[in-house]
């Protein structure tokens, strides 16, 4: 019975039209089919088995209809894909398949066809939302690096100037090193002159005694004027040597202060260089983070030529 139905069909199908004779109405009676359709035993024929429902589920309208996409398009852009040579590559070619999308049923009515364009609209809107955002977002990047590099040129600043601090300090120093030096060297050779004339009441005292008493004999000054110019003289070394051993010690608090000084610059200079640390590493971090910007901006890219397609696609099933 089926197969005389499949053959009446196949001649109206194929007889000539006459002009002028009124266009028959269409036939919507479907195929009916007790059997129940199983389930491809291969994968080479389950790349048939698209073909085999559409054309067990189709009108005779759907069938005879020359603008209908049948949903084997993708099998007919590839008939030698089936052939059941290799197993591995049908295997493969059925899975490459069985990850494409499936195609979009023809809308039944204007209605649905200006539902799903609204749809298409939305998602256009909201992908435009999404490029807007990223666009704002990839600005507000632009600003944080610029001023990441402003923060940059100016710990730089800072770092030089507190190494020319540093080098200045540096330099008081050996110079308070170089006068604490001069200073113990001259105590250093009083003192080994003392110890070099153990006889005498003292080697300062004894000395300038000697030195003004001949000075007394060649002016012809006397005994106690001598002894007198001499004890002078003994008190205003002594207060030399006072005033030499208190400049010591200036110079020693001096030099303690500039190490404190210098250790204390040395803290800040550390401190920069943490604080640049910190500022490289956000740096890398933005910059991760305006790459992963750039990958989403392309995904949404590639969405919205795919909605553009889509679009596309709706306006042409809608001029039909």
């Amino acid at each position: 019975m089926h197969e005389n139905a499949a053959a009446v069909e196949a001649d109206d199908l194929l007889a000539p039209r006459d002009a002028t004779r009124p266009p028959e109405p269409v036939i919507t009676a479907t195929v009916e089919s007790t059997d129940e359709v199983l389930e491809p035993p291969t994968p080479s024929i389950a790349v048939y088995d698209p073909f085999v429902r559409w054309l067990l589920s189709s009108t005779l309208g759907e069938l005879s209809s020359i603008d209908s996409a049948p949903p084997f398009a993708a099998f007919a852009s590839d008939p030698s894909g089936g052939d059941g040579s290799d197993s591995e590559t049908d295997s493969d070619l059925s899975a490459t398949r069985s990850k494409q999308p499936a195609p979009r049923p023809p809308f039944v009515s204007h209605c649905d066809a200006t539902f799903a364009r609204a749809a298409v609209e939305g998602e256009l809107e909201a992908v435009a939302d999404l490029l807007s955002i990223a666009r704002r977002e990839f600005g507000s990047i632009d600003e944080k690096l610029e001023d990441i590099e402003d923060e940059r040129e100016e710990s730089r600043e800072r770092i030089a100037l507190l190494e020319a601090r540093i080098v200045k300090h540096l330099q008081d120093r050996d110079l308070a090193i170089a006068e604490k030096y001069t200073t113990e060297k001259q105590i250093e050779e009083a003192e080994a002159f003392k110890a070099q004339h153990p006889q005498r009441q003292g080697s300062l005292l004894g000395f300038l005694r000697r030195t003004s008493s001949n000075a007394g004999a060649l002016s012809g000054s006397g005994i106690g004027g001598s002894s007198e110019f001499s004890a002078r003289d003994v008190e205003r070394l002594q207060k030399e040597v006072a005033d030499t051993k208190v400049a010591a010690a200036h110079a020693s608090s001096d030099l303690d202060a500039h190490y404190y000084r210098l250790r204390q610059l040395e803290k800040k200079c550390a401190g920069v260089k943490f604080e640049i640390a910190e500022a490289s590493a956000l740096e890398d971090d933005l910059r991760a983070s305006l790459e992963q910007l750039g990958r989403e901006r392309a995904l949404a890219l590639e969405k919205l030529r795919q909605v553009s397609v889509f679009s596309a696609e709706v306006s042409r099933l809608r001029l039909r």
